[in-house]
């Protein structure tokens, strides 16, 4: 069958072949029927999953903010970061003044518990009398509020003025003469005085000076160091009248030297007063003593400090205090006139 097909076809196109030499070309036969479609073929096997993306880490909280710490309450019951610290035997507890005046009498004690005398005699060099003052205590109280844990005393508050005012009882002259206040400040080397043992000889009743009598130091601390030319002017007094009432009297003390006070205690060892004159007067001036009846008039010292900003770069004060000559007396005179006035509230 196969062989009668092949021959068949062979016929056939043989045929064509010779006809299509002399003839026209047929025409083109009927499209064949499409194929049958071929079997789907099988799907592939599904493909594994892709393992899950990390989820991004979670932002840190941010961290928050320190709490500003309350401001230091002045005295006055303001916040504020300038603070101002009074001390005067009896007020709010304080007692920390010793004061007394020693005079070269044979080396009886010489404290009068109501007034301090200091006098020179300007013919007599050795008869004068000297004044002994010392706030203690002073230190802990300012540190407590103005210096923070781990912070350095020195950084942590500017002294922008330190004030000693004493009440004038009494003055007396032979002859007109412009006085001055002397102090000479004690170091931290120099004897610590007993207030009700102290003498011109002994510093405790007992044992002597070690730097020679009338008090003195082996080095005089302060702005001039090693002397005791320290010097407020109380003024020129004319009139020989013992019986005149002057009031109080400003004088400021050296800001670095309190500063100093205030962050080693063991400088503070007070400091010695005298009276200086122009001429050979015997002149004195008796102001109310730490003990006095009458608590007002006590000495008072004001220290008046700005805390500095811990993010302040500047070494330097925010709050320049005027130049103390360049003050008005109504000026000198405000922090004590405030002081008395919340004291009497």
């Amino acid at each position: 069958m196969k062989k009668i097909r092949l021959v068949g076809m062979a016929v056939f196109t043989l045929a064509l072949v010779l006809g299509s030499c002399s003839g026209e070309d047929g025409k083109d036969g009927l499209p064949g029927k499409d194929g049958i479609n071929g079997t789907n073929g099988q799907n592939g096997a599904n493909g594994a999953d892709g393992v899950d993306g990390l989820n991004g880490a979670d932002g840190s909280n941010g961290i928050d903010g320190i709490d500003g710490q309350d401001g230091v309450d002045g005295m006055d019951g303001q916040d504020s970061p300038n603070v101002d610290f009074y001390f005067q035997n009896g007020f709010k507890g304080y007692n920390g003044l010793s004061d007394l005046y020693i005079v070269d009498d044979g080396g009886i004690a010489s404290k009068n518990g109501q007034t301090v005398l200091v006098s020179y005699e300007g013919g007599n060099p050795g008869a004068e009398r000297f004044g002994l003052m010392r706030f203690d205590g002073i230190s802990s109280i300012i540190t407590d509020q103005l210096v923070d844990v781990g912070q350095i005393c020195d950084e942590a508050f500017y002294v922008n003025q330190a004030i000693l005012y004493l009440y004038v009882q009494d003055y007396f002259t032979i002859m007109p003469d412009e006085l001055y206040f002397l102090f000479g400040f004690y170091n931290n080397a120099d004897d610590v005085f007993l207030e009700q043992a102290a003498n011109w000889d002994s510093h405790d009743g007992i044992n002597l000076w070690s730097f020679g009598s009338g008090g003195a130091s082996g080095k005089w601390s302060g702005p001039f160091e090693g002397t005791e030319d320290y010097s407020v002017l109380f003024g020129t007094v004319s009139n020989p009248n013992a019986t005149n009432m002057p009031g109080w009297v400003a004088l400021p003390l050296p800001k670095g030297l309190v500063q100093t006070w205030i962050c080693d205690e063991t400088t503070n060892k007070g400091f010695r007063l005298r009276l200086s004159g122009n001429n050979m007067n015997t002149p004195g001036i008796e102001f109310m003593s730490s003990d006095n009846d009458v608590l007002d008039l006590r000495p008072v010292l004001v220290i008046q400090t700005e805390k500095i900003d811990l993010g302040a770069k500047s070494a330097s004060s925010n709050t320049k205090s005027k130049d103390w000559d360049s003050l008005s007396y109504e000026e000198q005179m405000g922090p004590l006139l405030k002081f008395l006035e919340m004291r009497n509230q």
